[in-house]
Parts: structure tokens; C-alpha cells; sequence
């Protein structure tokens, strides 16, 4: 009787202790999952350090060219040494640079695909791209958001924020512009009911939404031409449907021609028509002039007609990093690969965009 009740009693013990193993091993492997997930939030702090944050109204210019922060820097979180290979970090971050374009749809997101391509063949630099808001929160996004190394960003929105305090006084010297790409033509599509763009006074007129690059250079080009709309804030393909139930007048794109938006209208939409835009003084500072013709738009425009319209520059645009800094050196071999890719950017299949694009910074 003893003997059995000394192996029972043996048996439940192994049990036992086979139990409290496996609650501790469950334990330690969820404390290591939550290490890991706090470990991928700061892994990008080890090799794509936080951006200054630069005070409006206290920074001062030189602080924000050394790449000073304001605040005290937090601590990052660190993987064990173990779980961390130098060498593949560094050839994975070395020449890695991400790029924040247009919207799904336009042009400049199509090109920054293009670019990738090709840098990609060439073998020695890797362009993220991602699809970004428009003009001003592509900028908003360069300042302050996390692994964002380069931007595209309008000609007319750069100007706007080297001018005025809307991201901060020292806005120009935060950033670095690289090359200007190319021009993106402003589009403004009617109904058969609207003659010429003075006949949008007073008129629903689709601008998109706040802060894209279409509705920033719609509404300086509209106000430079004393046209004063009602503006609507739709997605494009909210607009065509707008459009073609006629609850607003017209509606207005800005992307490279030809905008994939306005050449794949479906059947239903050809009585749609593009107007003309007057090139007149008050746009000269920004925008240069521009014509849409049957090339672009063969099912809009007839063989013998010009349609006159306005062209902002987009550039590509970097954070300034100080000196010496890891991601300024990123950006440098950035713009040397740029550079030197143009030739075979501008060879079909690439945008055909491609072929104004300049390695000069103006």
C-alpha cells in the first residue's frame, strides 16, 4: 500500500512540476512577444532616429539646421544583442530612403514607382515610395512624421511655405530640395452647360479634399483670375459622380498629363469637356503656362485644338539633416542616383513625364 501511494504521489509531483514548466515557458514567451512588439515600435528609433521638433515660435534657425531637438530625447527601446546583426542593419538602412507622393491615382505616385524601379535595377539604392495627402501634409509629414526621408512637394505649396508661418519661420532651412521632377497641369473637366471657367462664378466646383495639391493650386489659380466658387471638397471619384448627376458644375485635378483620371472616363461621362485656363500676370510667380491637346486627351480634344491651362513644378524635397548625420548622407546618394538614372527614366515604359525631370534643385 505504501509503495503505491509513494508512486501516486510521484506521478501527481511530475505532473506537477510538468504544469508550473509549461504556465512558465507560456509566460516567458508572452513577456518576449511583448518585448518584440516594443522592440518593432523602437526598432526604427536604432536606425531611423526621430526628426528635431522644431518649436514655431522659440526655435531658432541655427538649432534647427544642427539637428538639436527641443525636447529631451526618450529613450529607445533596444533588441538583445543576440537578436541584432550589425552588419545586415547597416546593409539594410544604409542605402534605403523612403518617399511620400501623390495620391493613389496621380501622376506622382506613379512616378515615384517608376523611380523605384529603376534605382532598384541599377542595384544600388531602395526607394520606398507611399502615397501621400497632397502638397502641404506631404510637407507636414517630411517635419514631423517618423522614416519619412524624402517628399514631393509643389512648386506654389514650397513657395507658400517659405513665405509665410504656416509650418514655421524656419520652414526653409529644415528642408532640403534635392531636383525638380517634372509639371503637373491643372484640369479643370465641365459639363456641356459651362462655356469657359468664368462661367464658374458662384458655381459648386469640386476642388478636393483640404490641403491636396489640387485644391491648394485650384484655389490661388481661381482667385488669381477673380473667380469666386463654391468650393466642394470631394475625392476624385466622388466628383465624376457629382459630376455626371450635375450637383456640381465642374471639377478640378491637378496631375501630369495625361491624368489616368480623366482618360479612363468611362462612355457615360464624354460629354464632359476641359477649360481653358488664361495665363494671365498675377500667375507668373508660381505656375507656368501650359496646353492640354488631342496627344493627352485624344477622346476631349479634337485633332486641330489647344486647350491653354496653367503647370506647377514638383520637386523632390529632403529633411536637413546636420551634417554628418547618417540620413543626410542617405539623401546625398540619393540625388547621385537620381542623377545618374534620368537617362533610363525617360526610355518608355516610364511616365512620359519623365522626360522634363532635372537634376538642378530649381
Amino acid at each position: 500500500m505504501c509503495c503505491v501511494f509513494l508512486r501516486r504521489a510521484t506521478r501527481v509531483l511530475t505532473w506537477r512540476r510538468q504544469e508550473w514548466s509549461a504556465r512558465i515557458l507560456a509566460a516567458l514567451v508572452t513577456l518576449a512577444g511583448w518585448a518584440g512588439l516594443a522592440t518593432a515600435q523602437g526598432f526604427t528609433d536604432m536606425s531611423l532616429p526621430a526628426k528635431p521638433r522644431a518649436s514655431v515660435a522659440t526655435t531658432d534657425p541655427a538649432t534647427a539646421r544642427s539637428g538639436s531637438p527641443v525636447r529631451p530625447a526618450q529613450p529607445a527601446a533596444t533588441l538583445p544583442d543576440s537578436l541584432v546583426d550589425p552588419a545586415l542593419l547597416e546593409a539594410v538602412t544604409r542605402n534605403t530612403v523612403t518617399l511620400i507622393a501623390g495620391a493613389s491615382g496621380e501622376t506622382s505616385l506613379a512616378a515615384a514607382h517608376d523611380l523605384a524601379e529603376v534605382l532598384e535595377t541599377a542595384g544600388n539604392t531602395r526607394l520606398i515610395p507611399m502615397a501621400g495627402r497632397g502638397g502641404i501634409q506631404n510637407a507636414v509629414d517630411l517635419l514631423h512624421m517618423k522614416g519619412i526621408d524624402l517628399a514631393l512637394i509643389p512648386a506654389d505649396v514650397l513657395g507658400h511655405l517659405s513665405t509665410s508661418d504656416r509650418l514655421g519661420a524656419n520652414f526653409p532651412t529644415r528642408v532640403r530640395t534635392i531636383a525638380r521632377l517634372f509639371h503637373e497641369e491643372l484640369h479643370i473637366l465641365a459639363g456641356s452647360d459651362i462655356g469657359s471657367v468664368h462661367e464658374l462664378a458662384g458655381r459648386n466646383v469640386n476642388i478636393g479634399p483640404p490641403d491636396s495639391t489640387t485644391a491648394f493650386t485650384a484655389e490661388r489659380v481661381l482667385k488669381a483670375l477673380g473667380i469666386a466658387i463654391e468650393p466642394v471638397r470631394l475625392g476624385h471619384q466622388q466628383a465624376l459622380a457629382a459630376l455626371a448627376s450635375g450637383s456640381i458644375a465642374a471639377m478640378a485635378v491637378v496631375s501630369g498629363k495625361p491624368a489616368p483620371l480623366i482618360t479612363d472616363l468611362p462612355v457615360s461621362m464624354r460629354g464632359l469637356h476641359l477649360l481653358a485656363i488664361p495665363y494671365t500676370p498675377a500667375l507668373e510667380a508660381d505656375y507656368l503656362p501650359a496646353r492640354l491637346g488631342p496627344a493627352d486627351y485624344p477622346r476631349l480634344v479634337a485633332a486641330a485644338e489647344r486647350i491653354d491651362t496653367i503647370a506647377v513644378g514638383t520637386f523632390v524635397v529632403g529633411y536637413n539633416w546636420a551634417d554628418g548625420h547618417e540620413r543626410k548622407a542617405r539623401t546625398t546618394r540619393f540625388a547621385e542616383a537620381l542623377a545618374n538614372s534620368l537617362t533610363a527614366l525617360r526610355d518608355a515604359p516610364r511616365h512620359p513625364k519623365w522626360a522634363e525631370a532635372s537634376p538642378s534643385a530649381h
